[in-house]
C-alpha cells in the first residue's frame, strides 16, 4: 500500500495533491505503454537503484497477492452480509437454497481428498507442521516461480539485475506486467 501511495505522491511530501492524483489517474487510465512502463519500473525499484533485483519483484508480487486477497475477503464479507440481511430464517427452505450451484454430497470422498487434513493445513494446526495457511504457502511457491520466470526472460545479461531497457524489452514481449498495472486502476 505504501508503494501505491507513493505512485500518487510523486513529490513524496506525504500528501497527495489534486494535481498528483489526476496525473497518476491519467497514467492508469489513458497513458501509453512507455509511460506506464516507466511508472511500473519506478514502482518496482523500491530502493531507487535504477535496476530491479529478485527481491524487488518478490516484494511487489507478494503485495499484489495480499491486495488481491483483501479485495476477495471484502467481497466475500459483503456477500455474507447481504445473504444474512435477505435470508428468511422462518421460511421452510434449507440453507443450501441460497447457493446458486449444487453442493456435492461427496466432497472429498471420490477424489481421495481428506477434508480434515486440508482444514488442518489451512489453519496451520496439523499436517506437516506448517504454520502458514495453505493458500499463503501456495502463493509463496507461485510468487517464487513467477519471479524466477521474470528473471529467466528479462535479465538478458544474467547479472541478477534488470535494467529499464531489459524491463522494457521483456514487457513489450509479455504484457502481463502492464495488465496487472492496468488492473490496479480498477481498484481506485
Amino acid at each position: 500500500m505504501d508503494r501505491m501511495f507513493l505512485f500518487y505522491d510523486q513529490n513524496e511530501d506525504g500528501a497527495i495533491s489534486f494535481e498528483e492524483f489526476v496525473c497518476a489517474l491519467s497514467v492508469l487510465v489513458k497513458d501509453g505503454r512507455d509511460e506506464k512502463l516507466k511508472f511500473v519500473f519506478e514502482g518496482y525499484d523500491l530502493d531507487k537503484k535504477g535496476y530491479l533485483v529478485y527481491k524487488d519483484f518478490h516484494d511487489m508480487f507478494k503485495a499484489y497477492f495480499n491486495v488481491s486477497i483483501e479485495l476477495v475477503r471484502d467481497y466475500i464479507k459483503g456477500c455474507e452480509e447481504e445473504m444474512r440481511a435477505t435470508f428468511d430464517e422462518t421460511a421452510d427452505k434449507p440453507v443450501s437454497s441460497v447457493f446458486h450451484a449444487p453442493i456435492p454430497n461427496d466432497v472429498g470422498s471420490a477424489s481421495g481428498v481428506d477434508i480434515k487434513s486440508l482444514h488442518q493445513l489451512r489453519s496451520g494446526t496439523g499436517g506437516s507442521g506448517g504454520a502458514q495457511p495453505l493458500m499463503e504457502a501456495m502463493s509463496q511457491d507461485a510468487i517464487d516461480e513467477m519471479v524466477a520466470n521474470v528473471f529467466k526472460c528479462a535479465d538478458l545479461d544474467a547479472d541478477g539485475k534488470i535494467t529499464f531497457d531489459e524491463f522494457k524489452t521483456w514487457a513489450v514481449l509479455d504484457n502481463t506486467i502492464l495488465a496487472w498495472f492496468d488492473a490496479l486502476g480498477t481498484v481506485f
